[in-house]
């Protein structure tokens, strides 16, 4: 494949190897954060460091900063280790995305920068100084990764309060279920889906309802299906549609069936027929529908608690 060639593997090793030092461009414009709370934690972050690392210097002998010769090995092998890091990442597509391909690459990085900022300060004559100038030379770089940390960190952290609160609507709803139920959410914001796929909502209520077997789709408040509704309708049971992920179970009866409205800020509302909708038409066999029957008990069990907050 073109994107295989010796260059271009060289050119995107080069290219992650520099991404990975280069601390002054790891900036990200959209994080769901104000700028004062970015500010905020940014600076606690800082002051967090220089208080440590002085402590630490404090305590510690000077004689790191004598043998250059080892500060200058440990830098070699920091490096080293950071080039490294990168080869598996160097088959993908999308090598240049730096979109978890710095996992590894942080230990190495932080290594080298160490020794090297060190190494800097060694070359100071005023021996006591030396501490000092470490902490000086070390705070652009904490400063700029711990912003570029909490700015990186903040959407994902929005993803997961959108999803949090759909399910925390949900498990109001339903705390508990039967064994072998399968959950039709309706209702869900489709301007701003929580979940992004029907995989993630399968997996979230493999969370909320642990040593249950439970399968799930969702369907968004203009009544078309979620992203990769994996259950299909054929006549009275669904059936997986053996294109999208494989859930828990394969099929499930109009029996086993919960459908839930969400409602923004309150309980999920269980509904007491399944909406034509759901069904793409008249929905067969609504008497075996028993919604009522599918919840198990009043309250969540602890471990959705624990994972999901407080209800």
């Amino acid at each position: 494949m073109p994107h295989w060639s010796p260059g271009t593997i060289l050119g995107d090793l080069v290219f992650n190897v520099q991404h990975s030092l280069s601390f002054w461009s790891w900036r990200q414009g959209n994080t769901h954060l104000l700028e004062s709370q970015v500010l905020i934690l940014s600076a606690a972050t800082l002051i967090i460091f220089v208080l440590a690392a002085w402590i630490i210097l404090r305590i510690s002998s000077l004689e790191e900063f004598r043998d250059r010769q080892v500060l200058w090995r440990i830098s070699i092998a920091g490096f080293v280790l950071l080039v490294l890091s990168f080869p598996a990442y160097l088959l993908l597509e999308l090598a240049r995305s730096t979109w978890r391909t710095q996992f590894l690459s942080g230990i190495g990085a932080a290594i080298f920068s160490g020794a090297v900022i060190t190494i800097l300060a060694s070359l100071i004559p005023w021996q006591r100084a030396r501490p000092m100038c470490v902490i000086l030379l070390a705070v652009p770089l904490v400063w700029m990764g711990g912003r570029a940390a909490i700015e990186r960190g903040g959407p994902h952290r929005w993803v997961w309060q959108n999803h949090q609160r759909v399910m925390q609507v949900l498990l109001r709803g339903a705390p508990r279920i039967e064994n072998g139920t399968l959950i039709v959410l309706t209702g869900v914001p489709k301007a701003a889906d929580p979940f992004g796929d029907n995989y993630w909502f399968d997996m979230a209520l493999r969370l909320a309802y642990p040593k249950t077997q439970v399968a799930g789709i969702y369907f968004y408040d203009d009544g078309t299906p979620g992203v990769s509704n994996n259950m299909q309708l054929q006549g009275d049971r669904w059936k997986w549609d053996g294109k999208h992920f494989e859930g828990l179970f394969r099929a499930a009866g109009f029996d086993q069936t919960l459908v839930l409205e969400f409602e923004a800020g309150g309980a999920a509302r269980v509904l007491p027929a399944i909406p034509s909708f759901v069904c793409q038409g008249a929905c067969p066999e609504q008497q075996a529908y028993d919604p009522q029957a599918r919840i198990a008990g009043p309250t969540p069990s602890p471990e959705a608690v624990r994972r999901y907050g407080p209800l």
